[in-house]
């Protein structure tokens, strides 16, 4: 799955991918809608994650407050960011994540990165476990956000695997 998101957004030309991040923007926007605006942790897109940035900044306009995640252990924490367009320094395996100097938050909604993903909620993580552990201890609405081609069918899951409460590609927002 690595792979098939790799070639995927590798595919696109620039102007494509950032179209597409907005149109996530927009989607996850309109997603959270019925929501009062509270804490809503996303995360420093790496690699060839899609991009939640668009995303928080159109949250953050809405009156959201935006956290993103440091590791602490083998948990995340969540801490308050205030400049979603400025990245913050190189944390664990140089991973952007907001010094520890600033307030942790609990968050009501997190946006979840993922390689692959179930139209029932199921998630197919990084593999190091650290979503599975946050999602697990917190009662945050969770979203995935993701590529149409991260959608399959079936994902070989753990009982302690907490299904999302909705997932979000640029064009679809999926309620399983």
């Amino acid at each position: 799955m690595r792979a098939v998101r790799r070639d995927y957004a590798r595919a696109l030309a620039p102007a494509q991918r950032t179209a597409l991040h907005v149109q996530l923007g927009r989607t996850v926007a309109a997603g959270l809608a019925g929501h009062p605006p509270g804490w809503v942790g996303g995360y420093w897109p790496t690699g060839w994650e899609i991009d939640p940035r668009p995303a928080l900044a159109a949250l953050a306009g809405r009156g959201w407050r935006i956290a993103l995640p440091c590791v602490s252990g083998e948990a995340l924490v969540f801490r308050a960011w205030p400049d979603i367009g400025c990245a913050p320094p190189p944390g664990f395996q140089g991973i952007p994540e907001p010094d520890a100097h600033l307030p942790a938050v609990v968050p009501d909604v997190l946006l979840v990165p993922l390689l692959a993903a179930t139209l029932a909620g199921g998630r197919l993580g990084q593999g190091k476990g650290f979503y599975d552990r946050t999602l697990a201890a917190t009662p945050a609405f969770a979203v995935g956000l993701l590529y149409v081609v991260q959608l399959v069918e079936a994902l070989p899951l753990d009982p302690w695997d907490r299904a999302l409460a909705a997932l979000a590609t640029p064009d679809r927002w999926i309620v399983p």
